[in-house]
């Protein structure tokens, strides 16, 4: 009895192992198709109509495509459903794109459309599909927010690129 109890033991603690082991291996498989991910942080959760966030990224293989998301935290305080932003990219030989930008952050009746729980709401929207960067080197993206004030209730603004 005692040899089967250990050996049952054995066997579980194996189990465990393995799953874990699939676990961390399945975490770093995704992290491979992460190209870029970057969140500012917003100092006091405001973003002021002259505050600039600014990312940069370096592309080796302009045949790449990827998707861009846009990952925004905002607290449950935001006064509005939705908020505009304004992108300059800059490419490599210095020529820039401009893009605008909307983001719905609540439906029609005010749920949040974001996940979480408490003060915070985290959305990643789908920004551009199956982009990508005709140059090899360092890409520069510039964001404004566009809602011509000051907006309380953003914590952090991110973009991610995923393989």
């Amino acid at each position: 009895m005692k040899t089967t109890n250990r050996k049952h033991r054995q066997n579980k603690s194996k189990a465990i192992l393995v799953g874990m082991l699939l676990g961390v291996m399945s975490l770093v498989a995704c992290n491979n198709n992460v190209i870029y991910h970057e969140e500012l942080d917003m100092p006091y959760e405001k973003w002021a109509m002259e505050d600039v966030y600014r990312y940069a990224f370096d592309i080796n293989d302009s045949s790449q495509i990827c998707d861009m998301y846009i990952n925004i935290r905002n607290t449950i305080d935001y006064p509005y459903e939705n908020a505009y932003f304004f992108f300059t990219t800059t490419f490599p030989d210095g020529n820039k794109a401009n893009d605008t930008l909307e983001c719905i952050l609540a439906d029609k009746y005010g749920q949040w459309t974001g996940e979480g729980r408490g003060h915070y709401r985290h959305n990643r929207l789908l920004f551009k599909r199956h982009c990508y960067f005709p140059q090899v080197g360092t890409y520069r993206i510039e964001v404004r927010q566009a809602m011509r004030e000051d907006i309380d209730g953003i914590a952090s603004f991110g973009i991610e690129l995923i393989k």
